[in-house]
């Protein structure tokens, strides 16, 4: 009876144990020992807080976890061998990543999948890069110069600000940039009564100003009309202006020849300019000549010639005279 007993309590406790492992298993990280699987190697500068049994998430579902994490110093990268459940096929090109459950939470392996339907699956034991995941404090620490520039610029702006406060904003500038403020408003008003002036001019005498351009329009219009007359003109007569050009150029060229002429002494106009007492001669004839014709016209030709012979006398008496003497 005590045997009978012993057995009992001993296959209660058996299958509380195999509940319990069950139970540990189902609810426990990780994947089940009986679960098929393959593996993936990634490889990575910085594990960022990834451990042993950290899970393997694609489209946040878990597909499996990481089974092992090597350093290889020869190379300064990390190995995470993770094992993925069999039924979830990852094709090559898709992106691996280390990723934060929250904004503090847990690490672990995240899977983007490619777009790429026609690529082939990652074989069992296939290694593949993996990204970092955003570390706080290594941005913090790479950003902290790029913060010294900021507060050195900023105590430098501050400094030139003060510098243009002190120097250029004193009261006398303020005065001077409010007095040129005021310039330039009574400029503006100034300039916007004088377009309403003209405005107002141009619109009280539309009528002349449109009639001016009329006039202008219908002048150059008549302008036109008597360029075209006199090109016509022109054309008609251009024989004729043709042979009036040739007469005078032949002769200028017969008085260019006349004057050479004469310059040499050649013809009547020629002995003029070349002999003096001949040029003289002429010139005393023709007063000669001028006087007769106007005692001719004064006294009548028997006056006259009565009168040179009375003067002849006269003459020859008094020569006479100063022979005897």
């Amino acid at each position: 009876m005590k045997s009978k007993t012993e057995w009992k309590v001993g296959l209660f406790i058996a299958i509380s144990l195999v509940v319990a492992v069950a139970l540990v298993l189902n609810f426990a990280k990780g994947i089940s020992p009986l679960t098929k699987t393959y593996s993936l190697n990634l490889t990575t500068k910085n594990v960022d807080g990834i451990v042993r049994n950290a899970v393997v998430m694609m489209a946040g579902v878990p597909i499996g976890n990481v089974s092992k994490i090597k350093l290889n110093t020869d190379k300064s990268e990390v190995t995470i061998t993770i094992l993925i459940e069999e039924e979830f096929k990852i094709r090559e090109g898709s992106k691996f990543h280390i990723e934060t459950a929250g904004f503090l939470g847990d690490k672990y392996i995240g899977i983007i999948p490619t777009r790429n339907q026609d690529a082939p699956m990652l074989p069992d034991g296939a290694t593949v890069p993996c990204e970092e995941s955003f570390d706080l404090m290594r941005v913090a620490r790479s950003t902290s110069g790029v913060v010294d520039q900021l507060n050195t610029a900023t105590t430098q702006i501050t400094n030139i600000i003060e510098r243009i406060d002190s120097k250029l904003l004193d009261e006398k500038t303020l005065t001077d940039l409010a007095a040129g403020l005021r310039n330039l408003r009574d400029i503006s008003e100034n300039a916007s009564k004088t377009i309403a002036s003209v405005d107002l001019l141009i619109t009280t005498n539309t009528p002349p100003i449109q009639q001016a351009i009329g006039n202008v329009v219908d002048f150059s219009k008549e302008l036109k009309t008597a360029g075209g007359e006199l090109r016509s003109i022109i054309d008609t007569n251009r024989v004729v202006v043709n042979e009036s050009m040739a007469n005078i150029k032949n002769t200028t060229e017969s008085l260019n020849k006349l004057i050479a002429a004469a310059e040499r002494g050649e013809g009547l106009a020629g002995k003029l300019f070349a002999d003096e007492e001949l040029a003289q001669n002429i010139v005393t004839l023709s007063s000669n000549l001028n006087e007769v014709s106007v005692k001719l016209n004064r006294r009548g030709l028997w006056s006259v010639l009565w009168e040179d012979k009375t003067k002849k006398k006269e003459e020859a008496e008094k020569a006479r005279k100063e022979k005897n003497r």
